[in-house]
């Protein structure tokens, strides 16, 4: 492969070890883990930004089933079937097996959503092609704005939230329509800074990480005494114990396969909906364990993982973000003058080899996730309000350091004081409904400038 070189492979590894670290940690997640890599992406070429991206996104839901097992702490929100199931397990003393099958089947998950999207990336190709037709964007966005609104019943609360994400992005000079937007009211003379619109930093810092931060602050777990040190894993013992669970992982493959291409919840939607219908279905066969459902766990788990691989397909092949953290990384792209479509990631090849990396950062997830883990205790003596003090003072830090990098120090902070109140006043909301409006503003704009500039001719 044209991308194995020691410096890929020695990214692969701080991703890789970067997600196991984040999946063990409540309320950090992906996007804070890209922001606070975000300088450091910023000199990665296009292909690296997208390795580390996969490289955390997939390890950290092998470390945080691994904790939602043992301590009974999702790690990552996708992990709370492992909370109900896996840690039940523990308790009876069947946690290692709960761990062994989750991660087999996050591998298996993993692996079977790749050779399906390869398998069909022919088909796809072609209707992705087809997107570049204005009219079939128009839908495409209106398909994903009302997914994102109608996600839940606070319908008329995301309306309001996805607005309040065009009016932000529509601040500053528009480049199609090429419009100065709101000078009647915005004082640009005041803030020059302001005709090149928010900077995306201060707005998801301000409007995401703050109110996560936020509603973690009073977070309360117990991790004395737990011990996590399984021993010796005996991998053939396990793995017969996985094939017990096999046809529920198919299950599970084909939910999140299908789940991740839902904007903003993906590995979330994927991984409960797979554990509710597995649930079910062994409720009625009066089958289901009450004291902890492996077949359950194993479900989810790989729906968690498939998902994890193809809620990037809408970024790699049309350039659209359908996550909270896709949205930073495009944000980085962009930033590096990079383009990200079908013709960069697949016709160049660079889609297969992405394939393939994924699958390794799978298999060494695999690998690393049990016995780093074992070391947990260190982190969860931690006390959660300094791990919450500590993560917003080094997410002022990196505030400072990519406004100088751009010059723009004090208006990026200015951006952030501006918007902080907004961010407070919504940490009970969803407020990625904010961020991804915010991202995909100016391509809906555009996209319904050209098509009423076509409709009048």
């Amino acid at each position: 492969m044209e991308t194995l070189t020691l410096i890929n492979i020695g990214i692969l590894a701080m991703a890789t070890l970067t997600g196991i670290v984040i999946g063990v940690l409540p309320g950090v997640g992906i996007v804070v883990t890209m922001l606070l890599f975000f300088p450091l992406l910023l000199s990665f070429d296009l292909f690296q930004c997208l390795m580390f991206y996969l490289g955390v996104t997939s390890a950290s839901q092998f470390s945080g089933s691994v904790i939602a097992t043992t301590l009974g702490v999702p790690g990552e929100a996708s992990s709370w079937p492992a909370v109900k199931e896996g840690n039940a397990m523990f308790k009876r003393g069947k946690g290692d097996y709960a761990i062994s099958s989750a991660a087999m089947g996050s591998v298996f998950g993993a692996s079977i959503s790749a050779l399906s999207v390869v398998l069909l990336l022919p088909v796809a190709l072609e209707i992705i092609k087809t997107f570049y037709n204005n009219n079939v964007q128009i839908f495409l966005f209106a398909l994903v704005a009302s997914i994102i609104i109608f996600l839940n019943r606070k319908v008329f609360q995301n309306i309001l939230l996805f607005g309040l994400g065009l009016l932000l992005g529509t601040i500053g000079m528009s480049q199609v329509p090429l419009k100065l937007m709101w000078k009647d009211y915005i004082p640009y003379n005041v803030f020059p800074d302001l005709y090149q619109g928010l900077p995306l930093f201060p707005v998801i810092l301000a409007l995401f990480v703050v109110p996560t931060l936020i509603n973690n602050w009073n977070i309360k777990f117990e991790s004395n005494g737990v011990d996590i040190g399984f021993g010796e894993i005996k991998l053939v013992k396990h793995f017969k114990k996985y094939l017990e669970s096999f046809w529920s992982g198919i299950r599970g493959s084909v939910i999140g396969s299908v789940a991740g291409l839902v904007p903003h919840v993906t590995t979330y939607l994927a991984s409960n909906v797979s554990y509710l219908i597995e649930k079910r279905l062994r409720i009625k066969k009066k089958i289901y364990h009450e004291q902890g459902d492996i077949q359950c766990l194993t479900s989810a788990e790989t729906a968690n993982n498939s998902a994890a691989f193809v809620q990037l397909m809408p970024l790699l092949l049309i350039g659209i973000p359908i996550t909270t953290s896709e949205a930073i990384l495009l944000t980085i792209l962009e930033t590096n003058s990079f383009i990200i479509n079908y013709t960069t990631t697949i016709e160049t090849g660079m889609f297969s080899e992405l394939v393939v990396w994924f699958v390794l950062i799978n298999i060494i997830s695999f690998c690393l996730a049990w016995p780093l883990v074992r070391y947990v205790n260190m982190i969860y003596k931690i006390p959660v309000k300094i791990m919450v003090a500590i993560t917003f003072s080094v997410m002022l830090l990196l505030l400072g350091y990519v406004g100088s990098e751009n010059y723009q120090t004090v208006y990026y902070f200015i951006c952030f004081l501006f918007l902080l109140p907004i961010g407070v006043l919504l940490r009970n909301t969803e407020t990625i409904v904010v961020i991804i409006a915010f991202v995909l503003q100016d391509k809906i704009f555009a996209a319904i400038t050209r098509a009423l500039t076509i409709w009048s001719m």
